[in-house]
């Protein structure tokens, strides 16, 4: 009975299967015409008919603030058949190689046609063989179109090791380079961190669009990189016996330089007996300069560009004492390069930092032409900075801080100053730098951050017995706000004291008419003490905000 069933079952399970496999292949078929149908209306779409040159500027977009590096832009490729195509023909959206992905840094090099890549990547041997030998690969066969460098590397001899097996190329599309140490330590041979910089400029031949270049290493200023560009950064532990002459004509072959960064021992220490020619950088907008005292004396007196340049200039000394004289030549020149500034660059707000950091004192000096923005540091974006650092390991070193903070602070015209936001971070004894701003005859806002406010009191006091020449004169004379940002660490004002001299300024027509308080430091500030200060002045209760 069971095999009569089964071989009766055998037509009809055939059939069944049979009429699966045709309505499948109906399905099938109406799904590809509903696909087709689809396809059709989207292209009726307002975004199907936006012309491909707007289409590949959105694409470029996307890909920007998907992070191109991370590749989940690429998913604009499966929209729409239309984009599809657009985006697999366009080759500007296929020009960052990829080297960490094997199957893409493939992809995208086939795409990118004849392109000019954008190539940021590590060459790491070591750690990273198979990135390194793609990078090295792709270098040998396509350096000639690249139009952006940026090579990461974990030595100097890495970087000499890439480009030792290139041969020399002529690169005529290249426009910014950059060649990154992760750690260049002290004990790198000079010759080893040269020989690398020297190899890479004897492999980029015609480098004449070359305007952007960055290198962790020590240059020979006679290498042929060296010319045409407007972007120059260097820095490096390590000082190179190069000319002043080589480096004054490396700079005049760079007349458009518009940005030039010396970090470091990268500036020849040669002095060269023959007389030198300056060299003006008309277009120059920003300038670091980190050095020794002397090379830096040696720049701002060879190399000259408009008031309007953003400066820092840094100078670092391994003295346990530092001493006036020691930057008395450049407080020259900066005062000189200050007091040329026209009335619309006037530096009108300064901040003044003073710290101790693992054993190195630092003082720095921020100028700005307008004040900070609400929200932002008041150390941001300032229009010219000015520092020394110092290795001090002995105990004396606060009374000279206090003379280099009154001499360092003269290099700003007096009677530009309107605001002046102090910092100091240690204990640092100011009471001459106090009554060098008692004297300010414009000063208009004056903040005190975590630093001792007895000296600043004394110089209010209307009282108080003062020093000097202009004994008739009152200090703080256009003062109009005073905020104290004590921390817990520092003692706070004596609000009694405070009241009675600010009493005694009123009484005379002077300022401040607002103080500014910390809440979270002054804990002894009760309605009763509120009450009595602003019968003399405005009192305003802030939280620990750096810009209230």
């Amino acid at each position: 009975m069971f095999q009569e069933t089964s071989s009766e079952s055998k037509p009809g399970k055939k059939s069944a299967n049979e009429a699966i496999r045709r309505l499948d292949l109906q399905i099938a078929d109406l799904q590809e015409s509903v696909r087709i149908l689809k396809s059709q209306r989207n292209g009726h779409l307002p975004i199907s008919t936006l012309p491909v040159e707007i289409l590949t500027k959105i694409f470029l977009l996307h890909q920007h603030n998907m992070l191109v590096q991370l590749l989940g832009w690429i998913g604009i490729t499966h929209v729409s058949q239309r984009w599809r195509e657009i985006a697999l023909n366009f080759s500007d959206l296929w020009i960052h190689i990829p080297f960490h992905h094997p199957k893409w840094a493939k992809e995208m090099i086939a795409r990118s046609q004849h392109a000019y890549p954008i190539v940021k990547a590590n060459y790491i041997p070591s750690s990273h063989p198979s990135e390194a030998r793609r990078l090295k690969n792709f270098l040998q066969q396509h350096l000639s179109r690249v139009q952006v460098l940026d090579i990461l590397c974990a030595k100097p001899q890495h970087i000499a090791k890439l480009f030792q097996d290139i041969q020399p190329t002529s690169v005529p599309c290249l426009s910014t380079l950059r060649l990154s140490v992760q750690s260049q330590k002290s004990g790198t041979a000079p010759s080893a961190v040269l020989d690398s910089f020297q190899i890479v400029d004897s492999r980029l031949l015609n480098a004449n669009s070359l305007r952007k270049l960055n290198v962790s290493t020590t240059p020979r200023w006679d290498l042929g990189l060296f010319s045409g560009l407007t972007h120059l950064k260097l820095h490096s532990k390590l000082r190179t016996q190069t000319s002043q002459r080589e480096f004054l004509d490396a700079l005049r072959r760079m007349p458009n330089l518009q940005s030039l960064q010396l970090d470091g021992p990268v500036l020849p220490e040669a002095v060269d007996k023959s007389s030198l020619e300056p060299v003006h950088l008309p277009d120059l907008r920003k300038l670091d300069v980190l050095d020794t005292v002397p090379i830096i004396e040696f720049f701002l007196h060879h190399v000259t560009f408009p008031p309007n340049t953003c400066t820092a200039i840094g100078c670092k000394r391994r003295d346990p004492v530092l001493r006036l004289a020691n930057i008395s030549p450049i407080l020259v020149l900066l005062k000189r390069l200050l007091s040329e500034r026209p009335r619309a660059l006037k530096l009108h707000h300064i901040n003044f930092v003073c710290f101790k950091e693992r054993d190195v004192w630092k003082l720095k000096l921020y100028g700005r032409i307008c004040p900070p923005l609400q929200g932002y540091h008041t150390n941001s974006a300032a229009d010219f900075i000015f520092f020394v650092e110092w290795d001090s390991y002995e105990a004396d070193t606060l009374s000279p801080i206090d003379e280099l903070s009154v001499d360092m602070f003269g290099i700003f015209p007096q009677g530009d100053v309107v605001s002046l936001s102090l910092s100091s971070y240690g204990g640092t004894c100011v009471r001459h730098f106090a009554r060098k701003i008692g004297q300010l005859p414009a000063l208009n806002a004056l903040r005190l951050n975590y630093i001792p406010s007895a000296p600043f009191l004394q110089e209010l006091d209307c009282d108080a017995p003062q020093e000097g020449d202009n004994l008739s004169i009152p200090t703080y004379p256009a003062l109009r706000c005073l905020h104290f940002n004590p921390n817990h660490h520092i003692d706070v004002p004596d609000l009694t004291t405070l009241y009675n001299c600010l009493k005694k300024r009123s009484e005379l027509g002077l300022g401040p008419e607002k103080l500014k308080i910390n809440l979270c430091t002054l804990r002894n500030l009760d309605e009763q003490t509120t009450a009595l200060l602003e019968k003399v002045v405005e009192v305003v209760s802030v939280m620990n905000d750096w810009n209230s």
